[in-house]
């Protein structure tokens, strides 16, 4: 049985049989991994505690039938702060899911792999954890996996949206991009979301944007409180209907009404 090591970040696990479990863990080198941990059920497990979610830990696998199994492992970063409150727990839960929700299985991808771990270790050096934190978290990832629309041209004509001429636009779900202001007037419909140009140079500039500028930042202007709800509202459609990421929810309970 040939066995592997690598570097990765906890983000689930359930249950499994009597003792065992299942996790869901992305991994520095192989991208996405679902492995079981055998006996990582019991009290005295020897592997469980370096396997909480919101870990990184660096594992040894051994190839399996089903699924590959867990035979070594040791937290490296638990970040334990972000674990001590309500708040920290709700935006790691949303981070987590996205990630899982987003991704599939076996596909290596290290810039993804460092957008994760630097997004909890903001949640863990930032005891306030701002609440526009996951959105940019989120906008971030979806730019990354190649689901994040262009921001600086309209997807219709291609004209430039982006420079002291710019005006307001319309984000397009279907379409995945902003309509300028002539193609609007084609007629607005119930998929198109009105996006002033301040908010427009905003979602260009969270694409590449440290996650640290939201430190300290423990409220929300109106033009954020846009910007948040188009993000969450894209990040949905691209699920779809049949997927609810029902960490938000908790999100929205504990941060309320911050966000809508």
């Amino acid at each position: 049985m040939s066995t592997y090591i690598t570097e990765g970040i906890v983000l689930k696990y359930y249950p499994y049989r009597d003792f065992d479990r299942i996790f869901t863990i992305y991994t520095k080198e192989h991208g996405k991994i679902d492995v079981i941990g055998k006996g990582t059920g019991k009290l005295l497990s020897k592997l469980a505690g370096h396997l909480e979610p919101y870990t990184v830990s660096k594992l040894m696998v051994a190839d399996g039938r089903r699924w590959d199994v867990l035979t070594q492992s040791i937290t490296l970063d638990a970040f334990s702060t972000l674990k001590t409150t309500l708040s920290g727990l709700a935006c790691a839960g949303v981070i987590a899911e996205a990630v899982d929700l987003l991704t599939k299985s076996g596909f290596e991808d290290y810039a993804v792999y460092t957008h994760i771990h630097q997004a909890f270790d903001a949640l863990n050096n930032d005891s306030d954890h701002p609440p526009m934190l996951i959105y940019h978290v989120i906008w971030k990832l979806m730019a990354l996996l190649g689901f994040a629309p262009h921001v600086t041209a309209c997807v219709r004509c291609k004209t430039e949206l982006s420079g002291a001429q710019a005006q307001a636009s319309f984000f397009h779900f279907i379409e995945a991009g902003f309509v300028c202001n002539e193609c609007m007037k084609e007629g607005v419909s119930a998929v198109m979301w009105p996006t002033s140009r301040e908010g427009l140079e905003t979602l260009h500039f969270l694409m590449t944007a440290p996650l640290a500028i939201w430190r300290k930042r423990d409220t929300l202007s109106p033009e954020d409180r846009g910007i948040a709800r188009l993000i969450l509202h894209y990040y949905q459609y691209c699920l779809g209907d049949a997927v609810i990421p029902r960490s938000i929810l908790f999100h929205r309970a504990v941060f309320s009404p911050v966000v809508h």
